[in-house]
């Protein structure tokens, strides 16, 4: 059986699943980007890490509806967390709805493959997916089994250098917005599509 590489991004509360939350879900298929899958989601902790919020919503759609007030924008000295969560929990999907979309879209995306986890940082996004998984559908086997590949690990191996940087690739980063899990999966996507056309080569 051939494989489908989905590109997968992720941006979370904190560090860990469990204790902090997944904020939004992007995906597409790789050599596909096309067919893509995206979600932000309700919070189901209160939990959450400063800095990694200033990150994780940068990219948040919903926040769009709050842009004039600085409470919302985690650039400003004025940012809180608390008050983005309580958006999301009011614009969010819910987890069990988004992770059995999920499901299903791989599923459907990758009929007659393997559907493979492609992420830039497999112990993150990757365990933020599988923790998901595990807590909202525990009866439905994950479609990405245990496994997944991490495409900056699979670049340095192809070029036999630890110090290699995916932005060797020479790929233009054209994302519009600034970690947007759905931009950043779909640019994520373009990247791999160049790892694999090296591998084909090797």
């Amino acid at each position: 059986m051939g494989r489908k590489y989905i590109s997968l991004d992720v941006e979370a509360s904190g560090r860990v699943p469990g204790i902090y939350n997944l904020l939004s879900i992007g995906a597409c298929v790789v050599g596909e980007r096309e067919k893509q899958f995206y979600h932000e989601l309700k919070p189901i902790s209160p939990n959450f890490d400063i800095e990694a919020m200033r990150v994780g919503c940068l990219g948040i759609k919903c926040l769009e509806l709050f842009k004039t007030y600085e409470e919302y924008n985690p650039k400003s000295k004025h940012f809180n967390p608390e008050k983005v969560l309580g958006a999301l929990s009011v614009y969010g999907d819910r987890p069990k709805d988004v992770m059995k979309e999920l499901n299903e879209w791989t599923l459907t995306v990758s009929a007659g493959f393997e559907p493979v986890l492609l992420t830039d940082v497999q112990p993150f996004d990757g365990s933020f997916i599988m923790w998901y998984f595990e807590k909202y559908l525990p009866k439905v086997s994950n479609p990405f089994g245990y496994k997944g590949v991490n495409i900056d690990v699979l670049y340095r191996g192809i070029t036999g250098n630890i110090d290699s940087n995916l932005r060797d690739l020479g790929i233009t980063d054209d994302r519009k917005t600034p970690h947007n899990a759905l931009d950043d999966a779909v640019f994520q996507a373009k990247l791999a599509e160049k790892v694999l056309e090296l591998m084909k080569k090797k």
